[in-house]
């Protein structure tokens, strides 16, 4: 009889080969699987991650950013309340449901802010990395379909306005340093509670929640769809086996890795 400590038992197990086109026996793969601890939930999307967490903890601190020679907290309902604000900002701009929206900017806490906002919003992102070429962020851009994008540095506004003659569907391009989302924030006041609400709730779990693009080393980089399925099981079934890391107070992750990529994004 398992103790109440052990593993989760294995659901099972397979033992399967290959076979090649010549008729001999392949690599044997072996298949591991698991019930998963949180059942799934395919009404939910990534939104209701972080209105559970409001609801449940709104004073805990859910980013630290540098501020002066210290840091400063954000807390979960300050964090939804500058989310709110932002996807307002968006939909007084324009981007409509199902719209996707390039990002190109380095990990930091604003990168996470643009990422729920556009959920919020009801839009897709489509994650650039800050170190790709113009021709690749050219190529990922009308792969995707994207009809907007956001850019945090001179840098990135360069490469991006190298090809910008070659993407016809880019309407808008929002520049970070130059203080467009301020602004944005700003002209989105006017835009009501209900509608983001509204659009908050239009994702199921199957829809798409963000397209990310593979680097490119074997040739054309190539866009995977993850749904919002994808991140909510994920996060909630994480939730609850880094549950000592995640509930310690005090306890902090430090991310410097790419956010443009799933695992960093996941950990966000």
């Amino acid at each position: 009889m398992p103790r109440e400590d052990d593993p989760p038992q294995l659901d099972s197990i397979h033992h399967p080969t290959t076979e090649t086109a010549a008729g001999t026996k392949g690599v044997a793969v072996t298949e591991f699987t698991i019930p998963a601890v949180v059942p799934a939930d395919p009404d939910a999307n990534i939104t209701d991650l972080l209105v559970e967490r409001v609801k449940e903890t709104p004073n805990r601190a859910l980013f630290a950013v540098p501020d002066g020679s210290g840091w400063r907290d954000i807390t979960a309902a300050q964090f939804h309340e500058q989310v709110i604000a932002l996807a307002k900002g968006l939909v007084a701009a324009g981007i409509e449901p199902g719209d996707k929206v390039g990002f190109i900017a380095r990990t930091t806490y604003d990168w996470t802010l643009v990422d729920f906002a556009l959920f919020f919003a009801g839009a897709v992102m489509v994650p650039i990395y800050e170190t790709s070429s113009s021709s690749q962020i050219a190529w990922n851009l009308t792969d995707s379909g994207a009809v907007a994008c956001i850019v945090e540095s001179e840098d990135h506004a360069a490469r991006l306005e190298e090809v910008r003659g070659d993407l016809p569907l880019i309407r808008s391009v929002w520049a970070m340093h130059a203080g467009d989302l301020d602004r944005m924030v700003s002209e989105g006041t006017g835009v009501e509670d209900d509608e983001i609400e509204r659009r908050r709730n239009l994702a199921n779990g199957d829809d798409i929640a963000t397209l990310i693009y593979t680097s490119g080393s074997t040739g054309r980089p190539k866009g995977c769809v993850l749904t919002h399925s994808n991140f909510v099981e994920l996060s909630r079934n994480c939730f609850v086996a880094l549950n000592d890391v995640l509930t310690t107070p005090g306890a902090s992750t430090l991310l410097f890795i790419t956010t443009a990529h799933v695992f960093a994004r996941f950990i966000s």
